[in-house]
């Protein structure tokens, strides 16, 4: 009997390891990027949502055939209130409903917003064509500066890239 040893086609815990190891280094150098792209996508939604909300106020405007004020007491929340219509047509400045919407601090600051929808949906006060509120987007690149422009006429919102 030749006494042949046969060879397992088995991976021993040495190979194993290092395959472990280098998916390791692999993940670590991966991590920083994942986590900016995720972080940059995050404030991308941020702002959509802010501009949802804008589009939001001026349909409850239409729906309710009442004005709605938009403001932010703060940098990362929006107040929506809508307002009695006055025989005249102009807004009353007694809120009947309030409502406060928290935004995404974290990767969003806005500037001042001073809104108010009329109750067909155009912006009340405006004398331009539109008004344009900028947003300012934080990532781990820096911080970036997004426009959303509502029109004067139908209060249409859209957001500038």
């Amino acid at each position: 009997m030749g006494g042949k040893r046969r060879r397992s086609a088995a991976f021993t815990l040495i190979e194993t390891m290092v395959v472990v190891a280098i998916f390791g280094v692999l993940a670590a150098l991966a991590a920083p990027r994942i986590s900016s792209i995720v972080r940059e996508r995050s404030a991308s939604l941020a702002y959509s949502s802010f501009a949802a909300e804008l589009r939001r106020a001026r349909d409850v405007a239409r729906a309710q055939a009442r004005c709605v004020h938009v403001t932010n007491p703060t940098s990362s929340t929006l107040q929506r209130e809508v307002l009695p219509v006055l025989s005249d047509g102009t807004c009353d400045t007694t809120p009947l409903t309030t409502e406060t919407v928290a935004l995404n601090g974290r990767v969003m600051q806005l500037s001042a917003v001073d809104l108010t929808f009329g109750r067909t949906g155009a912006l009340v006060g405006v004398t331009a064509s539109w008004e344009d509120v900028p947003v300012q987007l934080l990532s781990d690149s820096g911080t970036k500066t997004r426009t959303v422009r509502v029109f004067r006429e139908l209060g249409l919102v859209r957001e500038l890239r």
